[in-house]
């Protein structure tokens, strides 16, 4: 007799069903790690450019910017490791540059700031003067 099999085509799940399920969640989170990863990455290319010519950026390349920033922010708790440098990035980009950054995208890296901070991944206490 065969063991479980799996069938994600047909969506039904034949033989046991528990730990079928379990592969299933465990594929499913490796997805979405693997997309948060790769967005991860575009952020982090996109911070590369604007840091290299802030001034320059086109309106695509900001929004682009704008919106990676804050999915980056929206899911930093669930990747703690690998966002851990993320706050000090938003910090540096509003200390150094403050004076080019386009207006919406500066309220969406301070916006960032304040999830960060109630999501307890940013303590403010460090950064007070």
């Amino acid at each position: 007799m065969p063991g479980p099999t799996c069938s994600t085509k047909s969506g039904e799940i034949q033989g046991q069903p528990r730990r079928c399920h379990f592969f299933h969640e465990v594929d499913l989170y490796s997805s979405y790690e693997r997309d948060f990863i790769s967005q991860y990455d575009q952020y982090g290319t996109q911070r590369e450019l604007f840091l290299q010519a802030p001034s320059s950026a086109t309106d695509a390349g900001i929004v682009s910017f704008r919106d990676l920033v804050d999915f980056v922010a929206h899911l930093a708790d669930c990747y703690p490791t690998l966002t851990a440098a993320f706050p000090d990035q938003l910090i540096e980009i509003l200390a150094i540059h403050h004076r080019d950054l386009e207006p919406d995208l500066r309220e969406k890296i301070v916006g960032s700031l304040v999830l960060l901070r109630k999501k307890e991944i940013l303590d403010s206490s460090r950064y007070a003067a």
